[in-house]
């Protein structure tokens, strides 16, 4: 297996329409990718995992600041983590979660961050949080306004010396990943 890091930015027509019919069949026509290669928002770089030249695997990874109650923290948030059907089980998202573990740790970043029910994240080191968390809300591509609640599907791993406040309502700053 071969894991390739692609800026965003550098991304061509090409590896987007990959990525796209990945998360397509990852996920199915109603998890509402349709033909784009993110969710909400574009990130700034993409883990892809290769077998034979072929795409089994994506996480996309969003570095930026967050409001931690009154602090401000550097995250690499993780989205988008897909596994083709056909392969899964072989240890792709454990290498991707690895190459991701990596990068994170050699940023700036105070925590890696991520919203998921996968049992991965919390063998990896992740911890759930329930902390109310504010977010810019995108729906059908249109801004709809700053949603706020608990989100049970919050996963954590510190990176730095700054602890996690579980009691700190958490502003992303921008739209979720």
């Amino acid at each position: 297996m071969q894991i390739e890091a692609i800026h965003e930015i550098d991304l061509t027509r090409g590896q987007d329409a990959e990525i796209a019919a990945l998360l397509t069949r990852a996920f199915g026509d109603e998890a509402g990718y349709g033909s784009m290669s993110f969710y909400n928002q574009r990130h700034h770089l993409r883990l892809l995992a290769r077998i034979d030249g072929v795409l089994v695997g994506h996480f996309a990874l969003a570095y930026r600041w967050i409001r931690m109650g009154d602090e401000r923290v550097q995250i690499v948030g993780i989205g988008e983590v897909a596994t083709d059907p056909d392969h899964r089980g072989k240890g792709i998202a454990s290498a991707l979660m690895t190459a991701t573990k990596e990068r994170a740790s050699a940023t700036l970043a105070d925590f890696l961050v991520l919203f998921g029910v996968r049992p991965l994240y919390e063998g990896t080191g992740f911890a759930a949080k329930d902390n109310t968390v504010r977010h810019m809300g995108i729906e059908n591509d249109h801004s709809t306004g700053i949603l706020e609640g608990r989100d049970t599907k919050l996963k954590v791993l510190q990176l730095g010396d700054i602890e996690w406040d579980d009691a700190a309502v958490i502003d992303l700053l921008g739209p979720s990943f």
